[in-house]
């Protein structure tokens, strides 16, 4: 799950976020959230170094096979990728980026669902970020 480390953020990381419509915290604040709509054993990893692995080595791939990729798509579509990922690493390497594992029990209702349970949480942590 994306989330946001403890760096300052930079404007460029601010925009965007609010041009996808992420609502991103850090692992800290993912636990809270969590632990106040009532889930337990809660696991909240840092995977950013992984997460930097695998931009690196997706913008390493289409960086040597350049030539096969312009056949298939466009200039702008090749910078647009590579830009992309080289602001990924620069957020990550800012602290403003987090790549997060997440895992929690929710004890069930009876008649309650894994989507009305998601649900709950995505609102609570709506309601919760609205309230600070």
């Amino acid at each position: 799950m994306y989330g946001v480390g403890h760096g300052e953020l930079s404007e460029d990381f601010k925009k965007y976020v609010e041009q996808r419509q992420y609502f991103l915290r850090n692992r800290e604040q993912i636990k809270e959230i969590a632990e106040n709509v009532g889930f337990t054993d809660i696991v909240v990893e840092n995977m950013t170094e992984r997460f930097k692995e695998i931009l690196g080595e997706e913008r390493e791939r289409v960086e040597k096979n350049k030539d096969e990729f312009l056949f298939r798509f466009s200039q702008k579509e090749y910078d647009s990728l590579v830009n992309g990922w080289n602001a990924k690493l620069k957020y990550i390497a800012d602290d403003n980026h987090n790549w997060n594992f997440f895992l929690a029990v929710k004890p069930q209702k009876k008649n309650c669902s894994v989507a009305t349970t998601m649900t709950a949480l995505t609102i609570a942590s709506h309601n919760h970020d609205a309230s600070q």
